[in-house]
């Protein structure tokens, strides 16, 4: 992810790298939040989701601009339900806007990423469904 944002942000695609900031800095929060207790609250997520938007606002470029946006707030209210289905949904609606973005600012790299995210995602739904793991071990 690295790499990619860096990228990303030689390619002038500011918004894209700064939403790449952020996805980082949520996956961190979320990795860690069997340690940090905070990082799984609704204040957490909302304080993301402003930065999220402070930042695209920063860095906007058209219209273009939503589609990073949209992507990392959709996945990021995805993550936060911790609901395997709601998760699955969310990247289905994410990980698209995300490759069109890549396709339109020529990141071809990024493109082949989120091409196999894609195909990982429904790959994830064709063996699990819809299903929340989750709730049939309760």
């Amino acid at each position: 992810m690295y790499c990619l944002l860096l990228t990303v942000f030689i390619m002038g695609a500011y918004t894209g790298a700064i939403s790449l900031i952020v996805n980082i800095i949520r996956n961190v929060l979320l990795l860690k939040s069997n340690v940090w207790k905070w990082a799984k609250s609704k204040s957490t997520l909302y304080i993301i989701l402003l930065l999220l938007t402070l930042m695209t606002a920063y860095t906007w470029a058209g219209w273009i601009s939503l589609l990073p946006f949209v992507s990392v707030a959709v996945t990021t209210i995805g993550y936060w339900t911790h609901n395997a289905q709601k998760i699955r949904l969310s990247q289905l609606i994410g990980s698209p806007c995300t490759l069109i973005y890549d396709l339109i600012i020529r990141s071809w790299g990024g493109a082949i990423s989120e091409g196999i995210a894609i195909v990982s995602i429904l790959i994830s739904i064709y063996r699990f469904g819809w299903k929340n793991p989750a709730s049939e071990n309760a």
